[in-house]
């Protein structure tokens, strides 16, 4: 069965879409392109970002499917086509002969472990910290208590002193941190569950970030790996790294 599904399917493309939810991508595409019996769409959220597939039997039909689907979400893809945001990260900060350090709490990791993923990391990848208790994005990282306890650790400012702490340490040209909450429990309808802050340092683009997120609460730690990757490629894409 599985070689019958080989021929029949000849073509396929696949996109990876950045900050645009399943439900969302779904919505936009039923609303402004029209299906084809010769080609299908699968939709696929499992790693946190939406990657959309397009297979068909007909090279042409695929073809004209691709160049509407890249026009349609055009402000929503920013890798190459069939290339995932960590292959394209790691590409992008390659040619660059840059270094990218984390400091993760809520992700707990799993931004370095997706740079990981793509042979050859260690080129660029060079050191990751899990800070998770205030007392390590104290120690280890050195950021001043006052601003914990001023702002609060779920807070623009304490993602930021983070990423500022991160790249003084760490001497890299991208810094990457991450403070917040995934659940279950712990939210607040200030700071509701899936409330994550980001911190970013990107060449000369400095920025600090507040997200959203819903799901379970693995669900939510992928979307917020993912969203960082995009992030840093954006700023890169919009010029903002630029020394």
């Amino acid at each position: 069965m599985e070689n019958l599904k080989e021929e029949i399917i000849r073509f396929r493309e696949e996109f990876w879409l950045f900050d645009i939810d399943i439900k969302n991508a779904v919505e936009v595409y039923h609303r402004f392109i029209r299906p084809s019996r010769n080609v299908t769409v699968v939709w696929d959220d499992s790693e946190g970002e939406v990657k959309a597939i397009i297979e068909a039997q007909d090279q042409k039909a695929l073809w004209r499917l691709k160049t509407k689907f890249k026009t349609v979400f055009s402000s929503w893809i920013i890798t190459p086509d069939n290339l995932s945001l960590e292959a394209d990260f790691y590409h992008l900060l390659k040619r660059k002969k840059w270094a990218v350090a984390t400091a993760e709490s809520v992700t707990g990791g799993m931004i370095a472990a997706r740079i990981l993923n793509v042979p050859g990391a260690s080129d660029i990848l060079s050191e990751s910290y899990i800070v998770y208790s205030n007392e390590k994005k104290i120690s280890v990282l050195g950021v001043d208590p006052e601003v914990i306890d001023r702002f609060g650790v779920l807070s623009w400012e304490t993602a930021m002193a983070m990423v500022e702490k991160l790249a003084e340490k760490s001497k890299v040209q991208v810094a990457i941190s991450t403070t917040g909450i995934a659940g279950p429990a712990g939210g607040s309808e200030e700071q509701p569950v899936g409330t994550i802050y980001f911190g970013f340092i990107v060449g000369a683009a400095r920025e600090a970030i507040k997200k959203q997120f819903k799901g379970s609460r693995n669900a939510i730690r992928k979307q917020a790996t993912a969203f960082a990757l995009g992030k840093v490629i954006q700023l890169c894409q919009e010029g903002r790294d630029n020394r």
